[in-house]
Formats: C-alpha cells, structure tokens, sequence
C-alpha cells in the first residue's frame, strides 16, 4: 500500500526534483512551499512521511516539524539542508534539539536520488504500531511548545555554512 509524503520546500523546482526522485516508489506526494501549506495539508491528510528543507521562509524546517508533529504524531521525518555544515550527524542535530523536537533523519544537500529513496523506504518500513508507542509519541509532540521548537531551530541555525 503507498504511503503519503509530504515534500516541503519554498522552491519549487526543488519540491519537483524530489518528487520526480520518489517517484519510482509509488508512493502519494503533495507538496508545499511554506509553513501554512505543510500545516494544513497535515490538517487534511494522514501523512506518514515529511521531506522538508532546513531554510524556509518565516520558520525553519525544524519548527515546521514540531507543528507538522502536533497534527500527526507518528510522522516520520527528513530534514534536508544544503547551507547545514556537512559534517553535521543525526547524533549533532539531536543534542542541538536536545530531544526537543523529533528528526528522524538528517541528509545534506545535493541528495543523491538512490540516497534520498533508501532514506524514505527506510523510515516508512519502521513506522511504529504498538499502541503504547502511538500514545507516547502523541504525548511527545504535543509536549513540544513553540518556544521549544524555536530554539531548537535555532540551536540547528548556529550549524549553517558561512556562504561564499
């Protein structure tokens, strides 16, 4: 059975590469450029998977996450960023978010497409189902106040590559 992923990023030519990558795994796609899109497109839809981008407009991947999270508890999640410093790890960004807000998994941009398909296949294989999982990872995301995921955000902005 497909799942549902949501793709967020501001640019659309980005958003059309992704979707054109995860094609071949058959899988529903929407897409949205901001915030306001993602959150009611979570609103609408039960998404098992978000692909979004660290730098977005008025609020970043990771706060964007956190209020994804309050809709949809059990969404798992790709943040994917080009201006993150490489040599950040899945282990960096969770003591930067100080399990504050949950990223499932952290990828650097420019994504390979086998890379960035392996990532999805991974995580929408592993979706939790005992019942006392689904209730902890609700209580988990609704923990999460926006100051949390703001500075949670932020402490991941301090890792952003200096532009050139």
């Amino acid at each position: 059975m497909p799942s549902r992923i949501l793709l967020v990023d501001d640019e659309e030519e980005v958003l059309s590469a992704w979707e054109t990558t995860l094609r071949p795994l058959k899988h529903e796609v929407t897409k949205a450029h901001n915030e306001a899109e993602a959150v009611a497109a979570a609103s609408e839809h039960p998404f098992d998977l978000v692909l979004i981008d660290y730098l977005i407009p008025g609020k970043n991947g990771v706060e964007i996450i956190a209020s994804i999270r309050k809709k949809l508890p059990l969404i798992r999640s790709v943040l994917i960023s080009g201006r993150l410093d490489e040599k950040l790890t899945k282990t960096d960004l969770k003591e930067l978010v100080h399990d504050r807000v949950e990223v499932d998994e952290l990828l650097h941009k420019p994504v390979k497409p086998k890379v960035l398909r392996e990532t999805v296949s991974r995580l929408l294989a592993s979706r939790p189902i005992e019942w006392k999982a689904v209730a902890a990872k609700s209580l988990e995301a609704y923990s999460v106040t926006e100051r949390d995921a703001t500075e949670a955000g932020k402490a991941v902005g301090t890792r952003l590559r200096k532009s050139h």
